[in-house]
């Protein structure tokens, strides 16, 4: 039985990354624009699909924020992530990569002994996450900010 829970909830983990990937795209080319008095991208999900402007406005982040962070996105679509975990990254990084430079800032001067994690370095900022996120929960992920400091 639980053999096929996770193994159902790594398909919906796919599934919800390729969704989120193709909404990014959408989002991106603005293919929700000029269309039926539509004022935003999360206002066409919202109404397209059924889903709460809230829930969509934090799909469109997440989907943005993933657009940036090739090893998270790839970790996701490969069901090694959930998109609880991957929503609380979205809430840590934001739209602004300028996040995890300060974030990998943090983690290098807080904790000497991480491996490959330099000052302004993104990419291992990214890699810190990834490790995080694999191992801990999305609570761990969201007060990751406020721990170094």
């Amino acid at each position: 039985m639980e053999v096929g829970l996770l193994g159902i909830a790594g398909h919906i983990a796919a599934a919800q990354c390729r969704f989120l990937q193709y909404l990014a795209e959408f989002d991106a080319r603005k293919l929700w624009a000029a269309r039926d008095g539509v004022t935003s991208c999360a206002h066409r999900v919202s109404w397209k699909i059924g889903m709460n402007i809230r829930t969509a406005d934090e799909h469109l982040r997440t989907a943005r924020t993933l657009r940036k962070l090739p090893l998270i996105t790839q970790a996701f679509a490969a069901d090694e992530l959930t998109y609880s975990t991957v929503r609380a990254i979205s809430r840590v990084i934001g739209d602004d990569t300028s996040t995890l430079e300060r974030i990998s800032q943090q983690l290098a001067d807080a904790t000497s002994h991480l491996p490959n994690t330099r000052a302004a370095d993104p990419e291992a900022a990214e890699r810190v996450l990834l490790a995080i996120a694999r191992y801990g929960t999305a609570a761990h992920l969201e007060r990751l900010p406020r721990t170094p400091r």
